[in-house]
């Protein structure tokens, strides 16, 4: 960016953190003064405590307006005081030229008097959309481009405008002050809550949106669970090869849309009207239906005998010591415990134990494992089966059971494994020994005497009230005072605040009444806060309109059990720590529960344990191989997915993504870690397949992936072994499906400088022969097609590879359902109706295809399958035009799989939609043309006939790569 110019970033999406160096909020207020603007305070450079690196910091600013468009730049049927912008002089209601200059509520002198000021920078950031807004997307785009182009044509300000991202407003931003020498106007280094409301009315001390990080905590826990179950169905899912993916993918749709409807802002938050969140809650518990469904299928897939797994249910109220449903009168009960972690889990169980005549704490029940070994366990009073909280009237759920049975499950990386709980046999206490690893040393006295429990690594103290007051760690040796109180605030309520003094406690807003919490136990306060659960009885007045009281099933309020993590040890440790717990917390074990009759018959019909691991012994070096974090990756990811989404606004020819593809793939090459073949196969397919998921209409992307693969291959046999043919070119088609007896990538190591170097060559050579198909395509037109040919085409104008084989050639072209206002075009244009009329003088067919598949069909434009029925009809030879980036290793039995719809406004104008409101307009993109249908492919190297296009594609492609491929 020039000098003096200034840049307007217009976000159409809403401001997120890039790569954990960028805040950005609505204006805050420092000691309670509000950040009046104009000034140039918006950006902040917040320092981070790190010893080891001093100069870490985060990008902070400050929007605006809010997170508001500009008042008069907001295009959205809510809004009807903002017009479009008319830039046609001819048309009445012209108004561009007030939009641009208007002094007040023009676009430049907004820029120029209003948002330049109050900033260091010249770099403007406009935000689209906020609460409520951004519901037609067509107005607001029609409007913005127009303001767009208007301004960076005509402003003498050098104003230049843009559409943009927050990442590509960042890099502006730190260049620019890296390029004036200059730095952020101030720093901040200690504690700070951005996050305040300032008007005329609320605000200032009272206004921090501080209370909806724990608005609503049993709902958060719900939306947590249901993240965690969802993303660990999805892997058992992939793990049991399911050959109905679509439809188990369509059966969890409902908990797929549930969790991310409830990652809304106002709900996840805890800021929604009671209501809404119960709405929200239904939703998940049927997304919890689906899934378990999902879930049992994919267990009988894994199971031996095939058997339906259709009884496990996972339990919805376990947080509430709640299986009722799930538990009573069943006496055998199987528990598969499900890990969707990447590491291998010990996690303490506890299940709820459903007995009334037990008195005693140290009883144990009649548990086993898979293999018939009993499983060492305790049963344990519930909370609500103490003296404390018996008979609480709060805690009066009749369905809680009074005890619990707790034991350690061990279960593999994304794995399972089964337990078998038999209550048929009566209660004793526990004759196992503890595990070394659980041993608790407890010892009381008298009144007076401290308690301590220990294992093997921690110790903890606790006096004579039962409160902890110390914490040793055993591997260190370090003592740490640490106390522990359980309190509560009372909530500062007023029931129509209209100034800051009487700002309520509620959703968005926490304010109690004093700064001193009470204590439950009486206790001395000594202690760091940290929230759990909260319920107000007034509306804080930022939007909710209603007061922040769940009530619970019983009207009397709603209990919420939760639990804290807090750390203890040096600063350099704990990042890695809290990752990896962070990790362990999302992904907790899910506990399923079944009935069995016998442990024989069970282990025979269903599979009890994922042992060994689904994913291997050494998951986590492989996905360290296999997932790149330098930044020179992360830009291949981002300039490929740049590339792809500026294809939508303009179209480009499979002979443009073929190069682009290759050339990403070379990157990767280039850049990728990776020790071996094997390493770098997999490398390629995660990034290929990513993309080609991406966009999957697009088969020239996994066309050239495989190529890509086959490279691979072929180098790193020849570095090895000298081998340069892995299969006889002539194997049958049969033949080609199937894996190649050569060895396998995991048997043989390649240098890997060898190998990079060797791979990037061959893969210029494929880059030039890409280069170089439509000159060799355009030379075999000569073969085919004489001067005195009446040949029939389709879309001619909109087809490169029709435009290149027809160079050379002067003859009759008929170009069906063409553009008649195009003036390069040298076809006749025919409408779809002349098609079987003209089909009787024609001699040709040719047309140009999106792909061609392994048993001689191809998919080709929508509309072209009429044109082959009619050549069929009378007897036309069909020709298809393809290069051999074309070649699809992949058959496509049903077109709707992969098939996309463009707009109905291609085939009915939108002007006229409106006088058809009954009529449903589909769009296909594709045909799928049988090959009994094509007369004879031409590529650029030959023509074949369609019974042996495999053997093409055995020129191009590994048979290893596409075997088993969706």
């Amino acid at each position: 960016m020039r000098k003096g110019q200034t840049g307007l970033d217009w976000l159409d999406h809403f401001w997120r953190p890039c790569k954990s160096v960028t805040l950005a909020t609505r204006p805050w207020a420092w000691d309670g003064k509000p950040l009046v603007m104009p000034q140039p305070r918006t950006n902040h450079s917040y320092h981070i405590r790190d010893k080891k690196n001093l100069d870490n910091t985060i990008t902070t600013g400050a929007f605006y307006n809010m997170y508001y468009p500009p008042s008069q730049f907001n295009w959205d049927v809510v809004d009807i005081a903002t017009n479009p912008i008319i830039d046609d002089k001819k048309l009445k209601g012209y108004n561009l030229d007030w939009y641009l200059w208007d002094p007040i509520m023009g676009f430049v002198p907004y820029i120029i008097f209003q948002r330049l000021p109050s900033q260091a920078h010249n770099h403007v950031l406009l935000l689209m959309g906020s609460d409520f807004l951004y519901s037609n997307a067509n107005m607001w785009f029609t409007n913005m481009d127009k303001l767009i182009k208007h301004v960076n044509a005509q402003s003498p300000y050098k104003i230049k405008m843009f559409y943009s991202t927050p990442t590509c407003y960042l890099q502006a931003v730190n260049k620019w002050f890296t390029k004036n020498g200059t730095s952020m106007t101030s720093k901040k280094g200690q504690d700070f809550f951005p996050y305040a409301y300032n008007n005329n009315f609320l605000g200032g001390a009272h206004s921090y949106w501080s209370g909806f990080y724990t608005s609503k905590p049993a709902f958060k826990g719900l939306v947590r669970e249901s993240s965690a179950l969802l993303q660990l169905i999805r892997k058992i899912n992939a793990i049991s090869l399911d050959e109905n993916v679509i439809d188990q993918n369509i059966k969890i749709q409902k908990l797929e849309r549930a969790v991310a409807l409830s990652q809304h802002h106002d709900a996840i938050t805890g800021t929604s009207k009671d209501a809404v969140t119960k709405d929200y809650i239904r939703r998940l518990l049927r997304g919890w239906d689906a899934g378990e469904t999902s879930l049992n299928n994919a267990l009988t897939l894994l199971s031996p005998s095939g058997k339906n797994m259709q009884n496990l249910k996972i339990c919805r109220q376990m947080n509430e010591t709640d299986c009722h449903d799930e538990l009573m009168g069943n006496q055998k009960i199987a528990i598969t415990v499900f890990n969707g972690h990447i590491q291998p889990v010990e996690s303490l169980i506890r299940l709820p134990y459903y007995n009334n005549t037990l008195h005693n704490d140290l009883a144990a029940v009649s548990l086993y494992d898979s293999n018939g070994n009993a499983v060492y366990n305790k049963v344990f009073s519930t909370l609500n089966n103490t003296d404390f909280f018996n008979h609480n009237p709060q805690l009066n759920n009749s369905n809680s059971a009074p005890y619990e049975i707790y034991f350690k499950a061990n279960v593999g990386a994304l794995g399972y494994n089964t337990y078998f709980l038999d209550l048929s046999t009566p209660v004793n206490p526990p004759t196992l020994a503890a595990p070394s690893t659980t041993k608790i040393s407890h010892a009381l006295q008298d009144d007076t005497s401290e308690t301590t429990i220990q294992n093997d690594h921690i110790r903890l103290y606790f006096d004579k009230n039962g409160k902890l007051y110390q914490y040793e760690d055993l591997n260190v040796h370090m003592n740490y005072s640490f106390q522990q109180d359980f309190l509560f605030y009372e909530g500062y309520g007023f029931i129509l605040p209209v100034t800051n003094e009487q700002q309520s406690s509620g959703a968005y807003v926490f304010r109690p009444a004093n700064n001193t919490p009470q204590s439950i136990a009486g206790s001395k306060i000594n202690i760091q806060v940290m929230r759990l659960h909260r319920r107000d009885f007034f509306d804080d007045g930022y939007g909710v309109n209603e007061a922040l009281n769940e009530l619970g099933t019983d009207g009397r309020g709603l209990v919420v059990r939760g639990k804290h993590w807090v750390f203890f040890g040096s600063s350099d440790t704990a990042v890695s720590q809290h990752r990896t717990l962070a990790m362990e917390m999302y992904n907790t074990p899910f506990v399923g529960l079944s009935q069995y009759d016998s442990i024989t018959n069970y282990t025979k019909n269903y599979a009890t344990s994922s042992e060994p691991s689904l994913l291997g012994p050494s998951l986590y070096s492989k996905v360290q191989y296999s997932n790149m974090s330098d930044e020179k990756i992360e830009k291949l990811r981002r300039d490929i997915f740049v590339y792809f989404q500026k294809r939508r606004l303009k179209r480009e020819d499979s002979y443009a993504i073929a190069k682009q593809s290759m050339t990403f793939f070379k990157q990767l090459v280039l850049h990728g870690k990776y020790k071996s073949i094997k390493d770098l196969i997999n490398l390629l397919k995660q990034e290929g397949e990513q993309l080609y998921n991406s966009h999957p209409t697009e088969f020239v992307i996994k066309n050239m992936l495989f190529v890509a693969l086959k490279m691979v291959r072929e180098e790193g046999r020849k570095i090895v072994f000298g081998l340069d043919q892995f299969y006889d070119p002539s194997e049958s088609l049969n033949k080609l499906v199937n894996p190649s007896d050569s060895p396998t990538d995991s048997e043989i190591s390649a240098d890997p400088k060898k190998l990079r170097s060797a791979v990037v060559t061959s893969i210029d050579e494929i880059v030039g022969e890409i280069e170089d198909c439509r000159e060799n395509l355009a030379n075999q037109a000569g073969h085919h097609i004489l001067a005195t040919d009446t040949v029939i085409t389709y879309k001619f104008s909109s087809s490169p590879t029709l435009k290149e084989f027809f160079k050379q050639i002067r003859c009759c072209i008929l170009s069906v359902d063409d553009d008649p206002t195009d003036p390069n075009i040298t076809a006749n244009v025919i409408e779809s109706v002349e098609i079987l009329g003209r089909m009787r003088s024609a001699t040709r067919v040719v047309l140009s295809a999106a792909a061609i598949l392994p048993d001689g069909s191809c998919i080709t434009p929508a509309g072209t399958l009429a044109i082959c029925l009619a050549a069929k009809r009378h007897s036309v030879p069909v020709l298809i035009c393809a290069s051999f980036y074309k070649l699809t290793p992949m058959f496509v039995p049903n077109l709707d799989e992969v098939n996309s719809h463009g707009s109905p406004t291609d085939i009915l104008p939108f002007s006229d939609a409106l006088k058809y409101p009954s009529i449903f307009i589909s769009n296909p993109l594709f045909d799928l043309i049988p090959a009994q249908l094509v007369s004879l492919y031409v590529t650029h190297t030959s023509a074949i006939s369609p019974a042996h296009i495999y053997r093409l594609i055995a020129d191009y492609y590994h048979p290893d790569d596409f075997y088993n491929v969706d």
